[in-house]
């Protein structure tokens, strides 16, 4: 994987290869490269516990994405960053979450889960969701506002929504099962 991603540099600054071409192959590369990280965060899971393992696998499981949105913002797409990151929510709430069930309920029968750990996580949910929408509202009720605002509202909310995401980490990380 890492030869794929130097032969999609080398195709861009060298050859200057055709961006169909380019597109693929650095598809293939950031692919290659999001498993290796995958595989790393269930290694260091493993080593770790399944506490830390899990918050591993939930920080850096959409961590190509993450790149790649970053990437798009600074070339200015912040369409394709917007659509990206909605279709990623969409993808993991639904379709991840729902096979994760569904698979842990075929293999293992009822599901019981922390009642505290899920409520906790049920309200971050909630705080993420309200995040999506400040921005959105102070768009819609100031008519003042350019672009400018819109994207300092967004960047303040995305820096609480961190925080609050870190925060969580230390509660669960004090707080843990049996304690």
């Amino acid at each position: 994987t890492l030869t794929v991603s130097v032969v999609a540099i080398v195709l861009a600054w060298v050859v200057g290869a055709d961006p169909p071409v380019l597109f693929i192959v650095s598809g293939v590369a950031i692919l290659g490269l999001a498993w290796i990280i995958g595989l790393s965060t269930e290694r260091l899971g493993a080593l770790s516990g399944p506490q830390v393992g899990g918050i591993l696998n939930a920080t850096f499981g959409n961590i190509a994405e993450l790149i790649i949105a970053f990437f798009a913002l600074q070339a200015g797409l912040i369409e394709v960053v917007k659509a990206s990151l909605t279709g990623s929510i969409i993808g993991n709430l639904l379709l991840v979450l729902g096979a994760s069930v569904l698979v842990g309920g075929l293999r293992n029968g009822t599901q019981r889960f922390d009642a505290r750990i899920a409520g906790s996580n049920a309200a971050l949910l909630v705080v993420a969701a309200i995040g999506f929408f400040v921005p959105a509202i102070f768009a819609f009720s100031n008519d003042s506002g350019g672009q400018g605002t819109i994207t300092e509202e967004s960047v303040l909310v995305s820096v609480l929504l961190i925080v609050g995401y870190v925060l969580s980490l230390v509660y669960s990380f004090t707080h843990a099962r049996g304690t």
